[in-house]
């Protein structure tokens, strides 16, 4: 999977920019920010007992929607949109979570 990154010179944490299909919650860190550019994305499921870790108090993690409610994470009848388990100091931000739709 690849991601744009964009690092900031004088700091750790680390602004990731993910597109659907690309979204890999594992590589955050404390501090870190993942921003959903703009489409329908699969339901994300953040553990952070097996596939993700704790952000802290001054440095938590941050999921947040390139432009507001235009990432949608969807879900169908026998799953979520999100799913945030045995985690602390996680934000979510500007997403748009909803059933997917059958035309």
């Amino acid at each position: 999977m690849s991601w744009d990154t964009q690092q900031e010179a004088n700091a750790a944490p680390t602004t990731y920019y993910a597109s659907p299909g690309s979204v890999n919650i594992s590589q955050l860190q404390p501090g870190d920010t993942l921003i959903l550019k703009d489409g329908m994305y699969s339901p994300i499921s953040i553990d952070c007992n097996s596939n993700a870790k704790n952000g802290t108090a001054s440095a938590p993690i941050t999921i947040k929607a390139e432009n507001e409610r235009q990432a949608m994470l969807q879900f169908s009848a026998t799953d979520v949109g999100l799913t945030v388990q045995n985690c602390h100091y996680w934000r979510v931000e500007g997403l748009h979570i909803g059933p997917i739709s059958v035309a």
